[in-house]
């Protein structure tokens, strides 16, 4: 029986400090098939927009590449004056490379994101 290659937890955001945007390090996700993401953030008054995005065009290299939101449905859960975790499936993303956002809207608080994820077969 093969073994299944898997990322068994990469911290994307450790501590991020919620009374500025936040950008998660970016995460090349071409040969994963199923991840899954844990988002947390503890605070009695921080409101704010959490997204997650992807992009073909970024280049390590060359360019910082355009970063277009994931929809989801129902939409993703958002900071609104209270503590707040939840988790997000994603299942074969055609995009290379993926990252999280927070746009700082007001107050304060601490971010963290994580993402595990399986290779189908491997």
């Amino acid at each position: 029986m093969a073994n299944k290659s898997t990322i068994k937890k990469f911290q994307m955001v450790e501590d991020g400090d919620m009374s500025a945007d936040i950008t998660s390090s970016i995460t090349d996700i071409t040969k994963l098939d199923n991840m899954g993401l844990q988002i947390k953030w503890d605070s009695a008054n921080a409101v704010g927009v959490i997204s997650v995005q992807i992009s073909i065009n970024y280049d390590p290299q060359i360019n910082s590449g355009d970063w277009v939101d994931l929809s989801f449905s129902p939409s993703l859960t958002q900071p609104d004056s209270d503590n707040g975790v939840y988790a997000i499936s994603l299942n074969q993303l055609p995009y290379p490379w993926l990252r999280i956002k927070y746009a700082f809207g007001s107050g304060a608080g601490t971010f963290n994101a994580w993402l595990s994820a399986k290779v189908i077969g491997g």
